[in-house]
């Protein structure tokens, strides 16, 4: 088994679901790359929260019940945009083609959506 990313055990307080597990070569960055995604469910409060970990970036967290969020998601549509974006992205360059990055969708209600 080559996985290196793997679910947190559950606790009294946190339940995990995974949601995503994809492991990759990244022809760019010439190494194996793997990600998991997962939700975390805050059992005291009544919360959840969604987790993007990589073997290769920075890892990130949604958070849909922080008022960062709601914040992140009326400057984009300040913008004129239909997502707002979280945690941390790759953004296509020379050489590079590569693009990563965690979209949160919302209505016009700023009711998100979906997640890409």
């Amino acid at each position: 088994d080559k996985t290196t990313i793997k679910l947190p055990k559950d606790s009294s307080r946190y339940k995990n679901k995974e949601l995503l597990h994809l492991s990759q070569y990244d022809v760019i960055a010439d190494r194996d790359y793997e990600l998991l995604a997962f939700v975390q469910h805050d059992i005291d409060k009544g919360t959840w929260k969604l987790h993007v970990k990589s073997s290769v970036t920075v890892s990130s967290v949604i958070d849909p019940f922080s008022s960062q969020f709601l914040a992140q998601l009326e400057k984009a549509a300040q913008k004129g945009q239909a997502h707002a974006l979280f945690g941390h992205s790759i953004k296509p360059g020379p050489g590079n083609p590569r693009l990563m990055e965690n979209r949160v969708y919302f209505n016009k209600n700023l009711r998100p959506t979906h997640i890409e």
